[in-house]
């Protein structure tokens, strides 16, 4: 695989941060494109059903905020559309004990279909063991109809997988997986349709060291 390298900012490098990504899933694109090729979606947890992310098109789109800088895979010349960026693999740059988190929503923001990431596999030795955190708040703002405003409070639980950098390098050998619900118009609520996974990179640069002479 090809990096696609822009410059890093600025940034102090003596303390370490939480590097947030955001995975936007087309939930009703990836259970169609699972069907069309005659597969099923993994009722299990431990062994969810891989899935594509090499084009817009596969329903994966992932964006980061990243001080050091990031950026999106190009796709090799043994996958398809070779030499496209692909926006279901980022490129993080991070270093030793700084802390990638992944969170996930639908493209309707979970209000019909949703998606939660729930686990990262592998990425050692660079990534340290995965741990689901849940951040709940007694009055969470929403907005209200038909202005948004006054906006309202109320319960809410937000998720992240988050996953410690340990050593530097490059994360070849690790899977992000992602539980995916839709609407059940019976019940008026969310129902699982099944697990699914992905293969994003994840850089860990030295970053004592001058990044443009890596």
């Amino acid at each position: 695989m090809t990096d696609v390298v822009t410059p890093l900012p600025i940034f102090n490098h003596n303390h370490n941060i939480t590097i947030e990504v955001m995975t936007i899933l087309d939930v009703g694109l990836i259970i169609s494109k699972i069907k069309n090729k005659k597969l099923s979606l993994s009722p299990h947890p431990e062994s969810p059903t891989p899935i594509g992310h090499y084009t817009k098109y596969d329903g994966i789109n992932m964006v980061a905020h990243d001080p050091y800088g990031w950026n999106y895979l190009r796709n090799q010349a043994n996958e398809p559309h070779p030499g496209r960026t692909d926006p279901g693999s980022i490129v993080l740059n991070a270093k030793v004990g700084d802390t990638v988190s992944f969170r996930s929503i639908s493209i309707d923001g979970n209000s019909h279909y949703a998606a939660f990431i729930y686990n990262i596999v592998g990425g050692d030795p660079i990534l340290g063991e995965a741990q689901v955190k849940i951040t709940t708040l007694e009055n969470a703002a929403y907005p209200t109809a038909k202005n948004g405003y006054p906006f309202a409070h109320g319960h809410a639980s937000f998720s992240s997988c988050d996953a410690k950098v340990v050593n530097p390098g490059r994360t070849w050998n690790f899977d992000i997986y992602a539980a995916l619900f839709h609407y059940d118009k019976s019940t008026d609520g969310q129902t699982l349709a099944g697990y699914v996974s992905w293969d994003p990179v994840v850089f860990a640069r030295e970053l004592h060291k001058n990044p443009e002479n890596q």
